[in-house]
């Protein structure tokens, strides 16, 4: 295990819970301590005003995951602080959730949905006090999973104005286009079982990178979308396509739009060209 992970992750687990006790919890917590030995399967816990984290088993669970990368490795400790401050609001039976399997998954599935439902709620807020994470590792949880799964939470864990954020700024990728056009795009991609963005330097060069920013549970990755926007700006034009693949997903093209005259103080702005869906 990259022993500067331990390190990073620890005065990152400070700043994290600084900024959000009280933001997400109505009773602040006093005191806060961090555990880097594997004493148990813990990743946090809240006890008689002090919230512990354990550094190790949260690296542990991002390196089980395939996802031991700083990005996830921070969605992670934000998702852990939120989701143990959250339990905080809640109004617990503690000796029944000692005892009663039921009750205790009862309320460890509606806690997670809080802390998601905060998590992507805030998400450019977050994105904004933090810098750039991944939230990939706490929706491939097998908790996430299970509310997916629950229908009382299917269809109510992620926040509608999340999505909203998303689908908006990539219909403002096509400035140039009418308002009729524009809730087209709208259209596409909420009924989209997938969206995808690829990049290339020219119409007929090799795809340099490619994005899933909606995937096929519905869920939209703003962040992704955020990180392509900031690299198309620093391009001094660029070029939007936009089609149907495979009946189901909607593929955006992005390509390098040339120009002879430089145009980096105008960065942003763009030719869009639509191609209708088949």
């Amino acid at each position: 295990m990259k022993e500067s992970f331990y390190t990073k992750s620890c005065e990152f687990a400070v700043k994290a819970f600084n900024y959000l006790n009280t933001r997400v919890n109505r009773t602040r917590i006093p005191f806060f301590q961090l555990d880097t030995s594997p004493n148990n399967s813990s990743m946090g816990h809240v006890v008689n005003g002090v919230m512990t984290l354990n550094i190790h088993n949260i690296l542990e669970l991002a390196k089980n995951n395939d996802k031991y990368d700083w990005s996830n490795i921070k969605g992670l400790i934000i998702l852990t602080i939120v989701h143990e401050l959250s339990h905080i609001n809640q109004n617990i039976d503690y000796d029944r959730f000692s005892k009663d399997d039921a009750y205790h998954d009862k309320i460890e599935m509606e806690n997670h949905y809080n802390a998601l439902n905060f998590i992507l709620n805030r998400e450019e807020e977050l994105h904004g006090v933090f810098g750039d994470y991944s939230d990939d590792i706490c929706l491939d949880l097998e908790l996430t999973q299970q509310c997916l799964e629950n229908p009382q939470y299917k269809n109510s864990y992620k926040m509608r104005n999340t999505d909203t954020v998303a689908m908006i700024t990539m219909v403002n990728m096509f400035s140039n286009v009418s308002k009729a056009e524009r809730s087209r795009i709208y259209t596409l991609m909420m009924n989209a079982t997938r969206v995808v963005v690829h990049y290339r330097e020219t119409k007929e060069g090799p795809i340099l990178f490619s994005d899933i920013v909606k995937d096929e549970r519905g869920i939209w990755y703003t962040y992704k979308i955020f990180n392509i926007v900031k690299f198309l700006y620093k391009l001094p034009a660029y070029n939007a396509l936009i089609m149907a693949e495979g009946g189901t997903d909607l593929v955006f093209y992005m390509t390098r739009e040339e120009s002879s005259t430089p145009i980096s103080e105008n960065a942003g702005q763009y030719v869009a060209n639509i191609i209708n869906p088949q």
